[in-house]
């Protein structure tokens, strides 16, 4: 109070808040696309599906062969 005593202080009304992540397996998807149609299927024979962890909320995806062998026959 002694800092910024000449200002008038004002009080609002609490909100809410909350954090909704827009993250999706569609844009996971996406991400494996940037990979590139070898890439991505080089990961599939060495693992039995692509995992893939959003790094804001930590919402986990797996995407297994087929899912992937279509994301690159629909591009």
């Amino acid at each position: 109070s002694k800092l910024f005593y000449e200002e008038t202080i004002q009080m609002f009304e609490p909100h809410l808040v909350s954090f909704n992540c827009p993250c999706n397996a569609q844009k996971m998807l996406n991400a494996i696309a940037v990979l590139g149609k070898e890439e991505a299927l080089g990961l599939l024979n060495t693992n039995r599906v692509i995992e893939v962890t959003c790094e804001y909320c930590k919402d986990h995806f797996e995407f297994n062969a087929e899912e992937v062998e279509r994301l690159f026959t629909q591009h």
